[in-house]
C-alpha cells in the first residue's frame, strides 16, 4: 500500500482539506487508514493467526475500507459504513 503512490502525504492531505475539492473522502487512502490496517495486521499476528477469525468488526467511516479489508482477510466478519 505504501508504494502504490495512492497514499496522501501530510501536505497533500492539508491541501485536500483546505481546497475543499469535489472528491469525496471515500476515494482517498488516508494515512490513518494505512496505520490502522498495519495495526490490525500486527495485533492479529502477535495474537495468533486465528485471532480475528469469526469475530465481528465494525469500521465506521470506512472510506476506501482498507482496515476492514485487512480484518476480513484475517477471518473477521466486517461491517463497513
Amino acid at each position: 500500500v505504501l508504494h502504490t503512490e495512492a497514499l496522501l502525504s501530510f501536505q497533500e492531505e492539508q491541501d485536500f482539506l483546505n481546497e475543499r475539492r469535489a472528491l469525496p473522502y471515500g476515494v482517498v487512502l488516508w494515512p490513518a487508514s494505512v496505520a490502522l490496517a498495519h495495526d490490525i495486521a500486527a495485533r492479529a499476528d502477535a495474537s495468533g493467526a486465528d485471532a480475528l477469525r469469526g469475530r465481528t468488526v465494525l469500521e465506521l467511516g470506512a472510506g476506501t475500507g482498507l482496515p476492514g479489508i485487512v480484518a476480513a482477510s484475517l477471518g473477521a466478519r466486517v461491517v463497513q459504513t
